[in-house]
């Protein structure tokens, strides 16, 4: 096997003058750990919004989100994105505040998902029909406890 002397054997992910992580080139370009990392190594674009109360500025979200999808080459998931944000909002997670909602895109990959983290939350705040509601339009839907709260995930095709 041919190697090249120069490659290197160790490499640290700084990002605003903190170290993240440091590891082979393997570890670190293959199964990074911290989520900065995973975010530039994947290339991951982000939006996100803190909704406090019912009284949030949801034309602020809609304009954002259409943002988001044309700077990102994602128009044509901006309709069903937007469709899904407004009924986890005022119809599945109505009386979940504060919560904080999350836009992901991931460049390499192509998977664009909707997050909803409900802070101190032990269990899926969905009820089977929400679930029956939301399945046929998302690829994933994946509930999940996180050490902050609860996380609801919508994978968009």
């Amino acid at each position: 096997m041919d190697t090249d002397s120069n490659a290197p054997t160790r490499i640290f992910f700084m990002n605003e003058g903190i170290i993240y992580e440091d590891g082979t080139p393997e570890q670190i370009f293959e199964h990074p750990v911290h989520s900065a990392t995973k975010a530039f190594v994947n290339r991951i674009q982000k939006l996100v919004y803190e909704i406090d109360s019912d009284d949030f500025d949801y034309l602020q979200i809609h304009t954002g989100l259409n943002q988001f999808c044309l700077k990102y080459n994602i128009t044509e998931k901006a309709d069903r994105a937007y469709s899904l944000i407004e009924e986890m909002l005022f119809t599945h997670m109505q009386s979940f505040r504060p919560l904080t909602l999350r836009l992901t895109h991931t460049e390499l990959s192509g998977v664009t998902a909707l997050d909803f983290m409900v802070e101190h939350l032990s269990e899926s705040p969905l009820t089977d029909a929400a679930r029956a509601s939301l399945r046929p339009q998302v690829k994933e839907l994946i509930e999940e406890p996180t050490t902050r709260g609860f996380r609801i995930k919508l994978i968009i095709e």
